[in-house]
């Protein structure tokens, strides 16, 4: 699943206050294993050329499964997060969505708010 994806599906599930901190965790994470990752495949990639030269292709692609093993876990067992039980915090964030839906709803222009006695000029 694609980090942009992934991303948005978490959050939904965080709360509004807490989104910056799991971007920023989530950006640090992946800075860090861009590095790791590098430094790491080219050391197996260097050790294991002269032995098996696509080894280190086939090692990464075995680390592919692990991730994949565990979204199909998932969709197996259909974890519904629509069910999970509200926070405190999601109940504030709750109200303020519902004043934010009533303001979207009400026209910008009602009947009674546009003056038909003004002449033109």
């Amino acid at each position: 699943m694609p980090f942009p994806v992934l991303r948005s599906v978490m959050s939904k599930i965080i709360s509004k206050s807490e989104q910056g901190a799991l971007f920023a965790y989530l950006s640090f994470l992946e800075g860090l294993f861009n590095n790791v990752g590098s430094a790491v495949f080219s050391s197996i990639y260097a050790a294991t050329v002269g032995w098996y030269p696509g080894f280190a292709f086939l090692l990464a692609a075995g680390f592919c499964i692990i991730p994949l093993s565990a979204l199909g876990a998932v969709a197996f067992i259909g974890m519904d997060v629509s069910t999970e039980p509200r926070r405190s915090e999601d109940l504030t964030s709750k109200e303020d969505d519902q004043v934010e839906n009533e303001n979207e709803t009400s026209p910008l222009l009602s009947s009674s708010s546009i003056n038909t006695s003004a002449a033109p000029c």
